[in-house]
């Protein structure tokens, strides 16, 4: 899968990590129909790969994904349609979370709207100093797609997240920080150097592990508190070994 298989995105492959940067220079990589079907085939694709270890999502240039493209909009690229019904496409976040690959979103400027729902359907986010964020969608009209309500309210709360969406101001990367909605804000000037130290780390971690960390985060939003602990205590039985348990760095605590 090279970049040369996408018109709207550049994606790479190095070493067990995975970026997909979201690439349209000349609309200032806002979101049209061909970028999110794109996105919906290359998010499928990589989420059955077995040696994929983290999943990267960013912008290239400078914005992450200020939202949709109003001006493809209003030149009638309106929903795509299968049988009456919204087409699959539109469960790209829905994908982003579930992949069984752990996913960052390194958001390197403008991150609005479709673009805000992509970022907060990822496991990690991390925002260069001079990102902005907006909710966008009220302001435009409309209620919003790629599932925000969904997400964003598991992420900084059901009140803040009400807030943001119904009174969508611009803010910025340190008011993201503080709201929880991003886990770290990196200087300008060492923002590429920060992201590759922290995806190196995640990278270096135990594979099986992280997946199984992974699926236990979403099958804990799917059940009350003692079924999935049932879970989780059936899932170790295939990671733990009687004689102990051997990780990345290797033995660990006898159990």
């Amino acid at each position: 899968m090279s970049s040369t298989d996408w018109k709207t995105l550049i994606v790479t492959v190095d070493d067990g990590v995975a970026t997909i940067a979201m690439n349209r220079p000349d609309r200032h990589n806002t979101a049209n129909n061909a970028m999110i079907e794109e996105l919906h085939h290359c998010v499928g694709a990589l989420a059955d790969r077995d040696d994929l270890h983290v999943v990267r999502l960013t912008g290239t240039g400078r914005t992450f994904c200020p939202g949709g493209d109003i001006q493809a909009v209003a030149d009638g690229d309106t929903f795509v349609q299968v049988d009456g019904k919204a087409s699959p496409i539109y469960s790209v976040a829905a994908q982003l979370h579930d992949m069984p690959q752990l996913t960052i979103a390194t958001i390197n400027g403008g991150c609005a709207g479709a673009g805000l729902g992509f970022a907060c359907a990822c496991d990690i986010r991390v925002a260069k100093a001079s990102a902005k964020f907006t909710t966008a969608f009220l302001a435009l009209g409309v209620p919003g797609d790629m599932s925000l309500p969904w997400s964003l309210p598991r992420i900084i709360g059901a009140g803040p997240a009400r807030f943001l969406s119904f009174v969508p101001d611009k803010f910025l990367a340190d008011q993201a920080l503080a709201l929880g909605l991003v886990s770290a804000v990196y200087a300008d000037d060492d923002y590429e150097e920060s992201v590759h130290a922290l995806i190196a780390r995640l990278a270096a971690t135990n594979p099986t592990a992280v997946r199984a960390l992974k699926q236990n985060y979403l099958q804990a939003e799917r059940m009350d508190m003692a079924t999935f602990a049932d879970y989780e205590a059936n899932a170790n039985l295939a990671i733990f070994d009687p004689s102990g348990f051997v990780g990345a760095g290797g033995a660990g605590a006898n159990r």
